[in-house]
């Protein structure tokens, strides 16, 4: 599916896309190796490619994304 989501629906290459959202498919949460932090972490990001692959951080590193989960504050 890797392939398929960079190459054929154009998502930026920036890391390891892990999980579609409720939309259809239409947005996707990457871990985005291009920006870590001190650990080589990479921050969690939300692209919607229906709004010009906008891209929102939603977390600094997968710790963080899976405790907003758990507390219901991801988007």
């Amino acid at each position: 599916m890797f392939d398929n989501w960079i190459n054929e629906w154009e998502y930026p290459n920036i890391g390891i896309p892990f999980g579609e959202t409720q939309s259809e498919g239409h947005d996707m949460y990457f871990m985005d190796f291009s920006v870590v932090d001190e650990n080589g972490e990479p921050r969690i990001v939300h692209i919607d490619n229906e709004a010009y692959y906008a891209t929102d951080v939603v977390a600094d590193n997968l710790e963080d994304f899976l405790t907003k989960i758990y507390n219901h504050e991801v988007v």
